[in-house]
């Protein structure tokens, strides 16, 4: 379990903390950590003409991160699958990431920081039972909830980029506080996001 464990936590800093995938868009170092199965679908989702928001953060071009680490928080349950040899670890992590602004553009300090809610189920199998495709990691289904971000970039373009660059949307969607919206243990279900809901993606199911 333990090196299940480290595999789909190399899995959340690849996709999400990773500089090369945040600000470069390159997914090499997180598509080598999949199964050959899983991989090829992941590797099909970052050719695609929008990027993959419920797979991996990228960030707008057009802004750039402050020299400070991504700050997340949440937990990662792990429960035997349906299948002999399939471990399922599900993640429910807050991901918040601190952009460079001109002072003149900031009204709160939340203008700069965006956010992810991001709910997903990864599973790890093992053994002969398995195709040797389908052994190793691989991505089963993602929930994300954006929070405190513009709209354009990841509506039209699946990118990452805060709020203040669009000035009309600042602030939240609702009239519920900022903590609930970054709390990894409240439910994304029925939750509006800054841009109008939550995202779900499922890789399809691996074959035996």
């Amino acid at each position: 379990m333990a090196d299940a464990f480290a595999e789909v936590k190399a899995a959340l800093v690849a996709s999400r903390l990773d500089r090369t995938m945040v600000e470069d868009g390159d997914p090499d170092d997180f598509l080598a950590l999949l199964a050959p199965s899983a991989r090829g679908w992941a590797d099909e989702q970052f050719t695609g003409e929008v990027w993959p928001f419920a797979v991996a953060t990228r960030i707008d071009p057009s802004v750039s991160l402050l020299p400070v680490e991504p700050k997340l928080k949440g937990s990662m349950p792990a429960e035997a699958g349906a299948e002999a040899d399939e471990l399922v670890v599900r993640t429910r992590y807050t991901f918040a990431y601190a952009f460079d602004a001109d002072p003149d553009e900031v009204v709160a300090p939340l203008d700069i920081v965006a956010a992810y809610r991001v709910d997903t189920e990864f599973a790890v199998r093992r053994g002969v039972g398995w195709y040797e495709r389908d052994r190793g990691l691989s991505l089963e289904a993602a929930d994300v909830l954006a929070y405190s971000i513009a709209c354009g970039p990841l509506d039209g373009h699946g990118l990452l980029a805060p709020s203040y660059t669009e000035r009309a949307l600042t602030g939240a969607p609702d009239t519920r506080r900022p903590p609930e919206y970054f709390d990894p243990d409240r439910e994304i279900a029925g939750t509006p996001d800054t841009c109008g809901g939550a995202l779900p993606v499922d890789s399809g199911p691996s074959e035996r």
